[in-house]
């Protein structure tokens, strides 16, 4: 907490079953790779290398984040009654999540508020998140916090069986989905919107690329959106109480 320069975490387990896993609250780039957090009962990973500058008005970059090939699983837990995410980074530098697994949470997979140029998550899977107690905010496989500006991508990401969507995308910057799988999730397979409920609006041009959504609770894709949205072999089938 309070550290500067750049952190690194390389082939670390952590396990605590009485709080969070891992918490950093840094200003510099912080790197987890090969790093995995099972069974915490607050957050997975919880990292932050932000503050808010009231004389500035705005959130101050001191780097990036960057999470390669960890997992992030059953964190949070039914016992505290509060909700948590396998992980949540706040930035407001580029974060770049890649090979992250974040299944099977309390709460949601991934928390995030991106206040910086770009978030890029590949190559990842956000699943079987659920939100102990209910709440409309949490049981997401990923939750895009409201009051973002990061341009967004979801590249090879697959999102299923959450107990709410599988992502809620809130970003003032743009929004681009590649290879996106998003299946069974009980309300919606990606909704784009600044919340997980109410018609506001989430993003300025979308781009839906090479995706299906399929079997979602109420529509597989839902967006709003103030700008040119573009949609291409995309199938969007069987929800059981709403649209494509």
């Amino acid at each position: 907490n309070g550290n500067k320069g750049t952190i690194r975490l390389t082939d670390v387990d952590v396990t605590n079953p009485t709080g969070s896993g891992i918490v950093v609250v840094n200003q510099g780039s912080i790197f987890l790779t090969n790093v995995q957090v099972v069974d915490s009962n607050g957050y997975g990973a919880y990292l932050n290398n932000t503050y808010y500058d009231a004389g500035l008005g705005k959130y101050i970059n001191t780097g990036n984040i960057t999470v390669t090939n960890s997992v992030f699983l059953r964190n949070g837990g039914p016992a505290d009654s509060q909700n948590h995410a396998g992980l949540y980074p706040v930035s407001a530098g580029n974060i770049v999540l890649n090979g992250v697994v974040a299944n099977g949470n309390y709460g949601n997979g991934a928390t995030i508020l991106a206040v910086g140029p770009s978030i890029i998550i590949r190559n990842s899977t956000f699943s079987n998140n659920s939100a102990v107690p209910n709440n409309d905010l949490f049981g997401h496989g990923i939750y895009f916090n409201p009051g973002g500006t990061a341009n967004i991508t979801l590249d090879n990401v697959y999102l299923f069986n959450n107990e709410n969507s599988g992502a809620v995308l809130s970003t003032t910057g743009n929004v681009t989905l590649k290879m996106v799988n998003a299946s069974y999730n009980g309300r919606h397979g990606v909704r784009i919107a600044s919340h997980p409920i109410s018609e506001s609006l989430g993003a300025k041009n979308v781009i839906v690329q090479n995706s299906n959504f399929y079997r979602n609770f109420v529509t597989g894709l839902v967006m709003f959106t103030s700008g040119a949205v573009k949609v291409s072999n995309v199938s969007s089938t069987n929800p059981s109480s709403g649209a494509g």
